[in-house]
C-alpha cells in the first residue's frame, strides 16, 4: 500500500470529516457505492496506456481533488505547472472537474469550507 504525504493525510481527514468515506483505489473499486472518494485513483486516458493518477477522486461525479505539494510546485518548477495545466485540460475534455489547490492552503482557516463548497458546487453541476 502506498503512503500519503502529510498534506494528503490532512485532506483525507477533512474529507472524512465532511462525511465522505475515503479509501485506496483498486480495480475492484468500481463495485463500491457511489459516494466513496478514492485516493490515488487511476483515470484511463484515450489513446494512452498510462493513466492519470488523481490524488483524490469522487468517481461517480468525475471530480478530481489535487493537492499541489511544495516540492513539485515551486515557483521555478515551470515544467510541473505546465504538465498540470495540460493534464487538467485533458481531464476536463474527458468530462472531469478539478479542484486544485496548493498544500500551503491546508492549514489556513476555512479550508474545510472551501473543499465542501467546491464539492457541492461541482456535484450539483
Amino acid at each position: 500500500m502506498e503512503r500519503l504525504t502529510q498534506p494528503e493525510s490532512q485532506i483525507k481527514s477533512i474529507l472524512e470529516g465532511l462525511g465522505y468515506p475515503v479509501k485506496w483505489w483498486s480495480q475492484q473499486s468500481v463495485l463500491d457505492p457511489y459516494n466513496i472518494i478514492y485516493m490515488q485513483m487511476h483515470i484511463s486516458r484515450i489513446g494512452s496506456r498510462r493513466p492519470f493518477c488523481a490524488d483524490f477522486a469522487l468517481h461517480y461525479a468525475q471530480i478530481s481533488i489535487e493537492v499541489d505539494g511544495e516540492y513539485w510546485h515551486r515557483d521555478f518548477a515551470i515544467e510541473g505547472k505546465i504538465r498540470d495545466q495540460d493534464r487538467d485540460r485533458e481531464l476536463r475534455g474527458m468530462g472531469w472537474k478539478i479542484i486544485r489547490f496548493p498544500s500551503s492552503m491546508i492549514d489556513r482557516p476555512g479550508i474545510t469550507t472551501y473543499i465542501a463548497s467546491a464539492l457541492h458546487q461541482l456535484i450539483d453541476v
